[in-house]
């Protein structure tokens, strides 16, 4: 496996795969197709390792013009409006926020920059209750088909609402728990484990004492289960992602650290025509068929702090517009390289939201990848806050 060594250099932060902070390359024009024939002349627009899944298992990726995503106007007027006054104290909470974007402005030289991105990342724009069918299926790394499971998802947000009233967030009377998030999701085929699920409840990302509440069902002894801390880093389903995966990172800012590792220019999945907005449909074996564009992203490293957690380290790529997270990248607790994280993204002109359309995870040590294509979502329903309740999601879907 090829080593990848981080070198401090006058010209910004390098890596064997790339530079990040300087632009030293001409830029793949639209059409470039990328693989292993020709990747060492693209090597800075790639994110680390992706030329280990050219060289080893054949990835490719074709290039299209890249596109403007606007932000939501509201987004952009709730930012100017409040981020003047939002501030993280020595703890690394963050003060005064109300909604929009935290921390608008990124200095590379300020100690907490790397921190700021995920709060950013945290407090990013993808609607206020989103609903989803994600597949997760099962690939050997030459693309054949082992299993699939057919999910449901919503993801609903009590705080920092853009779009649906009550704004900025739910009324304390529907929300006595003070939630922040949650995510919901449950089996709806195959009829084995159909009905199996969980529902996360974020109470405070400002708070890393209060660990979210996970409650899950399983069928096949007709009970809910409150998981522990640890289970949301267990394989979900047995695939290659855990709880914690989804999303790129779903775990709680504050119980991390974050080194800011600088400004790359690197290929990313952001389309407004995608070919089909089907789940399953936009894949040719693990790889997504629409073409890859050149965007902005901040590179950060991520340290978790609890030293049992399943890495010891992750690097994150950021989108400096969106904050939306396009790839992360996973070493094991003896620091080797572990796992590739691609999410793809469909662009929504209504909302101006970059919204999740899928994924795919590669386990390198093990040789195999799980691809969650996404499709029928709809965003920004105004659904009442009961729809992600434990009673009506997890005990209503149950057999």
């Amino acid at each position: 496996m090829k080593k990848h060594v981080l070198i401090v250099v006058a010209c910004g932060i390098m890596t064997m795969g790339f530079v990040v902070g300087q632009s030293l390359a001409k830029e793949p024009a639209p059409g470039t197709v990328i693989s292993k024939v020709n990747y060492k002349e693209y090597k800075e627009y790639l994110p680390m390792y992706m030329d280990y899944l050219m060289e080893n298992f054949g990835f490719k990726l074709t290039i299209k013009k890249s596109d403007e995503y606007p932000l939501w106007p509201k987004l952009v007027e709730a930012t100017n409006k409040n981020s003047g006054n939002v501030k993280l104290d020595k703890s690394g909470k963050i003060l005064n926020y109300i909604s929009g974007v935290p921390f608008p402005e990124i200095d590379a030289k300020d100690p907490d920059a790397g921190l700021k991105v995920a709060w950013n990342y945290t407090y990013r724009n993808i609607g206020d209750d989103w609903y989803t069918v994600p597949l997760f299926q099962w690939k050997t790394m030459d693309g054949k088909l082992e299993r699939q499971v057919d999910t449901d998802y919503y993801w609903y947000a009590f705080k920092n609402r853009q779009y649906c009233p009550p704004m900025p967030d739910i009324l304390a009377k529907d929300n006595r728990n003070g939630l922040e998030m949650v995510q919901a999701m449950r089996v709806l085929r195959p009829y084995d484990i159909e009905g199996t699920g969980f529902v996360l409840q974020r109470f405070s990302s400002n708070n890393p004492e209060k660990y979210d509440d996970t409650v899950a069902y399983v069928p096949a002894v007709r009970r809910l289960r409150r998981w522990s801390s640890k289970q949301v880093t267990d394989a979900f389903l047995g695939t290659d992602v855990a709880v914690d995966d989804f999303h790129g990172y779903s775990g709680s800012i504050l119980r991390s650290k974050w080194k800011f590792i600088g400004k790359q220019k690197i290929v990313a999945f952001v389309s407004d025509s995608l070919i089909n907005d089907v789940a399953g449909s936009d894949y040719v074996g693990w790889f997504p068929k629409a073409p890859y564009e050149i965007a902005e992203a901040y590179v950060v490293e991520e340290t978790p702090l609890d030293k049992s957690h399943h890495y010891s380290k992750r690097l994150h790529y950021f989108d400096t517009k969106s904050s939306v997270h396009f790839y992360m990248i996973a070493y094991d607790r003896n620091g080797k390289f572990w796992k590739f994280w691609n999410t793809q993204f469909k662009y929504n002109k209504k909302n101006n939201i970059t919204r999740f359309s899928g994924v795919f995870m590669v386990d390198v040590q093990r040789k195999h990848v799980t691809v969650v294509p996404c499709g029928g979502a709809k965003m920004n329903q105004c659904l009442p806050p009961d729809v992600v309740s434990v009673s009506s999601f997890l005990k209503k879907g149950s057999r």
